[in-house]
């Protein structure tokens, strides 16, 4: 990032997940999502994420309220979905190799090997190919081991900001 602000917002699907279901687990972030949706309705920031995230959003299970409260977000030019091209496909496997071939260094696990998943480098992919000034995440590697929180600036050489959802700095509610 250049100092500005983030103004392109990659959402990891995980980030859907919190939001739709009001996760109790991820409640010190969803102030953060909050505001991330309001400036985006009014067309502050833009969203974006994957066309893989329709997929992995179908294991939540949604209510009707819900599943129409996902759809509705998206909107060309603030809050988009960005399909899986053949460059997309291509970094993403770049990644994937890279980092089969340095497994343990974003382990979280001691003596696990953390292999990146492929809808994992499929995100990353797209926020680099795309240009996101900041990828959100709740991808700590709890899960598999593998923490995406750990390339916090650098995935396999790109640069690419990657945190959890945080409330710009200043910020002191609405």
């Amino acid at each position: 990032m250049n100092g500005n602000p983030p103004r392109n917002y990659y959402w990891d699907a995980n980030i859907y997940f919190a939001w739709l279901l009001q996760e109790s687990t991820h409640s010190a972030y969803l102030p953060a999502i909050d505001f991330a949706v309001r400036e985006n309705i009014q067309r502050k920031i833009k969203i974006v994420t994957s066309a893989i995230t329709r997929v992995e959003v179908t294991a939540l299970r949604l209510s009707s309220a819900q599943e129409t409260q996902f759809q509705s977000t998206f909107r060309p030019g603030d809050h988009e979905i960005y399909d899986v091209d053949i460059a997309i496909a291509d970094k993403a496997r770049g990644y994937c190799a890279y980092y089969m071939q340095h497994p343990k260094k974003h382990a979280t696990k001691p003596n696990k090997t953390a292999i990146l998943r492929v809808p994992d480098a499929i995100h990353l992919a797209t926020a680099v190919i795309i240009g996101a000034d900041i990828f959100w995440t709740m991808d700590g590697g709890k899960k598999d081991g593998f923490s995406l929180l750990a390339l916090n600036g650098n995935v396999a050489g790109d640069r690419l900001s990657i945190c959890r959802p945080k409330l710009p700095a200043g910020y002191l509610g609405i």
